[in-house]
């Protein structure tokens, strides 16, 4: 039979039962948080695909036009960046190339996430990384940008499909951290 699982108050476990007098514990560590920017066609495919995954989502935007369930309107984007907890994950996909850059070198200039990925083309990446490095961001710290997001063998650009993308993308990022770090892999999600 499937578990049945449910959220602890303290979130670090996750317990359930499974089939006629057996019970299933899982301790996880806290999900990362996910900084998603951007309440476009892209962030509103993706956050509630993200919001199912192993992740406390933070969702934000600048426009106002663009509130609605689960997004966040902020005027300090970056000030979002530096409140976050190490190891968090950050998505960038704002309607500006300007404020993608200035989220993305607040991102890698911490030093400290465990991804940066931003919506984009090879082109900008190469734009992007020469102003970084004209910013005196070091050049190793640019291995830890991803861009173009979504890259794995999907042709489409529709909205839903790069979600979907996205989506595996942060879990096989996940996977590979815990795996590094000698951690379980994720594979059920609190409720």
């Amino acid at each position: 039979e499937d578990a049945v699982i449910m959220r602890h108050a303290a979130g670090t476990s996750v317990t359930g039962p499974l089939g006629e007098g057996a019970t299933i514990v899982e301790y996880m560590n806290p999900c990362p948080r996910l900084l998603m920017f951007g309440a476009g066609h892209v962030g509103r495919a993706l956050a509630p695909i993200a919001a199912s995954l192993p992740f406390h989502l933070d969702w934000f935007d600048t426009r106002p036009e663009f509130s609605g369930p689960g997004v966040t309107i902020t005027a300090d984007p970056i000030g979002q960046v530096l409140a976050a907890p190490p190891g968090a994950f950050a998505l960038i996909f704002t309607q500006s190339h300007a404020l993608d850059y200035d989220l993305t070198r607040a991102v890698i200039g911490r030093g400290d996430f465990a991804y940066c990925g931003l919506i984009g083309s090879a082109t900008k990446r190469a734009r992007f990384e020469k102003r970084l490095i004209a910013d005196d961001i070091p050049r190793a710290a640019l291995s830890t940008l991803t861009c173009p997001i979504g890259e794995i063998g999907l042709v489409s650009k529709l909205p839903q499909a790069m979600a979907v993308a996205i989506a595996a993308e942060l879990l096989l990022v996940q996977e590979a951290l815990a795996k590094r770090r000698g951690e379980p892999v994720r594979t059920r999600h609190a409720l």
